[in-house]
């Protein structure tokens, strides 16, 4: 028979996992699952759980965002993310360290595009910057659109983006 009436009681934990304080239900415990972090974490690592499927995927005909984010390691990521999910991707780099130092909103898709492209080819071809992070350091993605800040500079890289968000706008 169906269920009448579904009621989950909230339980404040701290995970065995990566030891933050929060919420959630007694069926997720009993499941194995941790805070939302690990559970989130754990989707993006299952091979049977597809990339777009848990952050979405990027559509140059939706309004956008470009995001530049720094970690304590001295590292920066250049990024772009729909209007619609950029705010779980940026929690999503929150919960692996990194913060957002620079961000450009509303911006044409195709120019966001544009913009980081232009970037990561400057880092790449002009001032010769490798990858400052590797693909295990970085589970939710991006290690491809890393730099040191040392080579590449944070505030100079934000003038660049502002040069480019204004050419393309």
């Amino acid at each position: 028979p169906p269920r009448t009436h579904s009621r989950k009681w909230r339980l404040t934990f701290q995970c065995h996992r990566c030891s933050r304080v929060g919420t959630t239900t007694y069926q997720t415990l009993r499941r194995g699952g941790g805070c939302k972090t690990c559970n989130f974490k754990k989707r993006l690592l299952d091979p049977n759980v597809e990339w777009k499927r848990v952050a979405g995927g990027f559509n140059k005909r939706k309004n956008s965002t470009i995001y530049l984010l720094t970690d304590r390691k001295g590292n920066l990521k250049v990024g772009i993310s729909n209007t619609s999910a950029v705010e779980k991707r940026l929690q999503l780099h929150g919960y692996n360290g990194w913060h957002v130092a620079y961000r450009w909103d509303n911006l044409r898709g195709a120019t966001a595009y544009h913009a980081e492209t232009e970037v990561l080819r400057w880092w790449r071809g002009t001032l010769m910057a490798p990858f400052s992070v590797s693909k295990k350091d970085m589970p939710q993605g991006g290690w491809t659109e890393t730099a040191s800040t040392r080579k590449v500079g944070l505030r100079r890289t934000a003038d660049r983006i502002d040069e480019l968000v204004k050419i393309k706008k």
